[in-house]
């Protein structure tokens, strides 16, 4: 047996498997060609090796002239005729069909619709063709070979399903707020696999979420599926109970949190260059710590990782439960920022007699407008807008420890019982607990800002958007 060559035909045929697929057939047929040419010399060897002549003798029996000096190449005329004789075992329509596609190809004579034409009428022949070749030259139990002569070639990437059907409503744009184009989004899930003899049959669940206006719906006409059928294979039909819809309704939490910033913006443009004691400037910036949280936690649920944005939120409530502290009527006032700022400095560990300096400055700014650091800093749990959020701070506490109830929204579980991890979440419920939690704790941080530090700022439009939030948060919790 001639093995390399043998071995680079499997390779082509392996090859042309890949390129077996509605559209495909010219790719296929022309690795297929290649493999033909890589069995000629095998075949014409094993021909001579069984009948026990030369290859001039089998050249004269396949009236090949071999002494024509004008014909030098009379082995090149002998393995056309091999090849068509015994790999394409006569068949001189798909033979010649063949040829022309794979020449019309290699030189560029040819369309390339005529080459697709011609590769669709034979490919699926000239596969039969050269895996029988191969199987003779191998040598194979005549058992082996009949069974492997019986599988055809498999086209495992031809399947298309099409959906067909009609936007109904009226809407200026049938969009959804958040997309460019009407949306089907389509995911299909192997529920099970069965095999029937040398058959895999798979079972698949189709989920198509409709994202259009909301005075949009999509009605389905029909669902179809596009393939090639396999000898005697009945057409495959989908039931009702293989296809699941529902509407995607765009959560409300997001669009709060864009709001929020709205009005965010326009506290600090109207802040302006209002000037501050060390007091009020250490109240500012505790507020910016504050906006950089809610922006933050807002890019991450954008993200559709609202697990993420928790820590943010932490952070965000922890600093608007300071600034209800501070705005309490019979709170410590801008004092309780002033002992934030000089704890912090105790915990800096730098040198003692820089910290004590600092100490002394810091108190003595705030002694001459009247503020006096609070003498003991107050548990911020023990405000109404972190009691408020408790199931929230709870889960972001969680994040930040790396728990692995943290992991909670990111797994889900398919029907067939198998657990994979998300990193982006569909827009749901759990957004809406987020981002309207974060539009929680910035209305109350704002408000809170505004009472301290005087601002001049729409007091009834941060009410509104906090009464708005507190209605969807509660919501969201609900199971």
């Amino acid at each position: 047996m001639d093995s390399a060559r043998v071995d680079r035909a499997l390779r082509q045929y392996e090859l042309a498997l890949r390129e077996w697929y509605l559209g495909g057939e010219w790719l296929a047929l022309s690795h297929l060609w290649i493999a033909s040419e890589n069995l000629t010399k095998a075949v014409i060897r094993k021909v001579c090796a069984d009948q026990g002549v030369s290859e001039e003798d089998l050249a004269h029996a396949y009236d090949v002239v071999t002494d024509d000096p004008k014909k030098p190449h009379w082995s090149d005329l002998l393995g056309a005729r091999i090849r068509k004789a015994a790999i394409f075992e006569g068949d001189t329509g798909t033979y010649n069909t063949a040829k022309e596609a794979s020449d019309g190809l290699e030189h560029g004579f040819l369309e390339f619709n005529k080459i697709t034409a011609n590769a669709v009428k034979c490919a699926d022949k000239t596969f039969r063709y050269i895996r029988k070749t191969i199987l003779s030259l191998l040598g194979l139990p005549e058992d082996i070979v009949t069974e492997l002569l019986d599988i055809p070639p498999r086209d495992v990437q031809s399947d298309r399903k099409v959906i067909r059907g009609r936007l109904v409503g009226v809407a200026e744009d049938p969009a959804d707020e958040n997309s460019l184009y009407p949306l089907l989004e389509w995911n299909s899930a192997i529920e099970s696999i069965t095999r029937e003899g040398e058959k895999f049959v798979h079972n698949a669940k189709e989920r198509i979420t409709v994202k259009t206006h909301p005075d949009v719906r999509f009605h389905m006409d029909r669902l179809e599926l596009v393939g090639r059928l396999e000898a005697g294979e009945a057409t495959r039909q989908f039931s009702d109970e293989d296809v699941a819809f529902e509407e995607f309704k765009t959560p409300s939490g997001p669009k709060l949190m864009d709001r929020a910033q709205v009005l965010i913006d326009g506290s600090l443009s109207a802040i302006g260059e209002a000037g501050y004691s060390l007091p009020g400037l250490l109240a500012f910036q505790l507020f910016g710590q504050g906006v950089a949280s809610f922006q933050s936690a807002r890019v991450l649920v954008g993200a559709l990782q609202p697990v993420e944005a928790l820590p943010s939120l932490r952070t965000l409530t922890l600093t608007a439960a300071r600034f209800e502290q501070t705005a309490a009527t019979d709170g410590p006032g801008l004092g309780l920022v002033l002992r934030m700022n000089l704890e912090w400095l105790e915990a800096l560990g730098a040198d003692q007699e820089l910290v004590d300096e600092r100490r002394r400055e810091i108190v003595d700014a705030a002694e001459r407008v009247g503020v006096t650091p609070a003498e003991v800093l107050p548990d911020p749990k023990d405000t109404v807008v972190y009691r408020s959020l408790g199931a929230e701070m709870a889960m972001a506490e969680g994040v930040t420890d790396g728990t692995y109830g943290a992991l909670a929204q990111h797994l889900s579980t398919a029907a067939e019982g198998q657990t994979s991890f998300r990193v982006q979440l569909e827009p749901d419920s759990f957004t809406n607990l987020v981002s309207s939690a974060a539009v929680i704790a910035a209305m109350t941080l704002l408000r809170h800002a505004r009472e301290l530090l005087g601002w001049d700022i729409d007091g009834d439009a941060v009410d509104g958007l906090l009464v708005e939030a507190s209605v969807l948060n509660e919501d969201a919790a609900k199971p």
